[in-house]
């Protein structure tokens, strides 16, 4: 019994050195490595969907891709693709006496390849055709000024847009 008890250690303990020894040879073994994304890094964005003035209110969600890859050193740190969090900060329809319609994003964060959340700074801000002085005009020849609306506006889907992190941030990369 006890002579089982030794051979079977013995066992764990060559399959423990074979495994050890294997992914020393084997180059193609991943590991992650920490790699700083430096604060300033450019980011090229794309709207997942259209923004419209009458979809969406002020300090709603919305959703973009990185449109190209992050690379630092080689190493890919954020993935084309990747989800980036944005907030509507301006939501206008456009309305009568030539208002234009008014839409406003800014960028909150990405996702990296390890999951970390990177604040971002960015916006895009957008308004339609102002046409309050032409109905202003129009109005004192006629009431019917009053009705003219201004232009409507929104960031269509496949819009793009900069952005850059706002820290310095350490990722988990992998080889």
């Amino acid at each position: 019994m006890l002579r089982m008890k030794y051979q079977t250690l013995g066992l764990a303990a060559s399959i423990g050195i074979f495994v050890m020894v294997l992914s020393v040879l084997n180059p193609t073994v991943a590991t992650a490595q920490e790699i700083d994304l430096p604060a300033g890094t450019p980011l090229m964005l794309t709207f997942s969907s259209t923004i419209d003035p009458a979809a969406v209110r002020m300090g709603e969600a919305v959703t973009l891709t990185v449109l190209q890859a992050v690379l630092v050193d080689g190493k890919t740190l954020i993935a084309a693709g990747a989800l980036v969090s944005a907030e509507v900060t301006n939501s206008q329809k456009h309305g009568n006496v030539g208002r234009p319609g008014i839409i406003g994003v800014k960028f909150l964060s990405v996702v990296a390849v390890d999951g970390t959340r990177v604040p971002i700074s960015g916006q895009k801000y957008v308004e339609g055709e102002n046409k309050q002085a032409t109905s202003i005009i129009v109005t004192i020849f006629c009431l019917l000024g009053l009705l003219m609306d201004g232009g409507p506006v929104q960031i269509a889907a496949g819009s793009q847009s900069n952005a850059m992190t706002m820290g310095t941030v350490a990722i988990s990369a992998m080889n």
